[in-house]
């Protein structure tokens, strides 16, 4: 599954092998671009969101502060020195427009303000009654995905942000931050993603092509597995999810083992399936698999595994968890 960045910052330096980097306190690392690590931070104290970054992972410069608007999730740093914003849990709310996403601009004083929300071209908001707050249309419930699931990868050109449950990707403009087309896995109409879907994309990479390649469930798996086996929250750590949901795991990749890969070309929004690449998997049998599934680029272009250990449950929670 699509998990956080690590935080440590890995630094690639001649000699083979990473150099760990130890990042300052609180800055969550988000990516590297350009020649530059980008992080942020969140301040308790003023409620606010600052956005750094370093040239070598040890210097961090702060480029703003976004202050008391919305919580950030992830950014990116745009070709016109604006930032494209991700939101979590809340939207982003300007001139009473919702949206998870938004544009910021960066000031001289080293202020960043909200200048517009994004329109994704869904109809998925209404106003709460007697509040200044917003909730999702009941058709489009399972949106809060976006607000939770949501990572951008950046490739040539563009910025595309991945919502690993339900496969949803929106591609923007790299330089700008628009918003050029809404796409889903499988072709799937929006008001038909469901909060009973199965977490759908198991990890994407982009290619020094500027295509994607992108590791997913089957159609069935997201359709059927959580209809048919039942899991509790996709928010738990992993550790509460082997333990509390192995045994449901287990069952669900008896039925539905398939990984399919697939090359998302964000020029024209479309998926075209691909052959497993060597060395990572076309099927998971175990559940810490599917839970440690990863998977990188090399510095050669080519996929490559990159598994996190995640052991099974000890014997005297198995039976518990009922594994047998």
């Amino acid at each position: 599954m699509l998990q956080p960045l690590p935080k440590d910052l890995r630094h690639k330096r001649a000699d083979p092998g990473p150099q760990v980097i130890p990042l300052p306190g609180g800055i969550a690392p988000r990516y590297a671009a350009q020649g530059y690590f980008f992080g942020g931070r969140y301040d308790k104290a003023d409620r606010s969101y600052g956005f750094y970054r370093s040239p070598d992972g040890h210097h961090w410069e702060l480029l703003g502060k976004l202050r008391k608007q919305g919580s950030v999730l992830d950014f990116r740093l745009l070709a016109n020195g604006k930032l494209l914003l991700a939101g979590f849990a809340d939207p982003f709310v300007i001139d009473r427009r919702p949206s998870y996403f938004a544009i910021a601009n960066i000031h001289g004083d080293g202020e960043v303000t909200l200048e517009e929300s994004i329109d994704l071209g869904i109809p998925m908001w209404q106003p709460i009654p007697g509040t200044q707050r917003w909730s999702l249309r009941k058709p489009f419930a399972a949106m809060d995905s976006l607000g939770i699931w949501t990572r951008f990868v950046h490739t040539e050109g563009r910025v595309v942000a991945v919502d690993g449950w339900h496969g949803l990707l929106l591609v923007f403009n790299a330089e700008r931050g628009n918003l050029e087309r809404v796409c889903t896995l499988f072709g799937r109409d929006i008001a038909d993603l469901s909060s009973e879907d199965e977490f759908a994309v198991l990890g994407v990479q982009p290619c020094p092509d500027g295509q994607l390649l992108l590791a997913s469930r089957s159609m069935d798996a997201v359709l059927f597995s959580r209809k048919v086996h039942p899991t509790s929250g996709l928010g738990a750590t992993v550790s509460a999810w082997q333990v509390g949901n192995y045994a449901t795991h287990q069952r669900s990749l008896d039925a539905y083992p398939d990984v399919l890969w697939w090359e998302f070309r964000p020029d024209g929004g479309t998926f075209h399936p691909v052959a497993t690449p060597e060395g990572l998997p076309s099927r998971l049998l175990k559940p810490e698999l599917l839970s440690g599934f990863r998977f990188l680029m090399g510095i050669d272009g080519k996929p490559q595994p990159s598994t996190l250990l995640v052991a099974p449950p000890k014997p005297e929670t198995a039976e518990a968890a009922g594994v047998q």
